[in-house]
C-alpha cells in the first residue's frame, strides 16, 4: 500500500494518527529548548498547562472546568502595509 497509494501505507487519518501517537516514545526533556519569539503559542500553552497542573495540587479548579471556550485560541496571519 505504501508503494501505490499512500505515503505511510497505513489506510485512513484516524490510523495515522493513532499509529503516530502511540510510537512517539518517551516524553521529551524540553529543559534545553531555546524558543523564540514564533514559538509564542507554545510558550502561553504550556505556561497554563504548568499553571493548572499547580493549582489543581492546591485545590484550585482551572477555569477552563467551567468554561471551555477559554481554549479557544486562533492563530491569524496577514500582511501589513510598510
Amino acid at each position: 500500500m505504501q508503494r501505490t497509494q499512500s505515503y505511510t501505507g497505513i489506510a485512513g487519518i484516524h490510523l495515522q494518527d493513532q499509529a503516530i501517537t502511540e510510537s512517539m516514545g518517551a516524553i521529551a526533556d524540553r529543559a534545553q529548548e531555546h524558543l523564540g519569539t514564533s514559538d509564542a503559542m507554545i510558550i502561553r500553552t504550556r505556561r497554563r498547562l504548568m499553571k493548572a497542573a499547580v493549582d489543581l495540587q492546591q485545590g484550585i479548579i482551572p477555569p477552563t472546568v467551567d468554561h471551555p471556550k477559554l481554549y479557544r485560541q486562533r492563530s491569524v496571519g496577514g500582511m501589513l502595509p510598510r
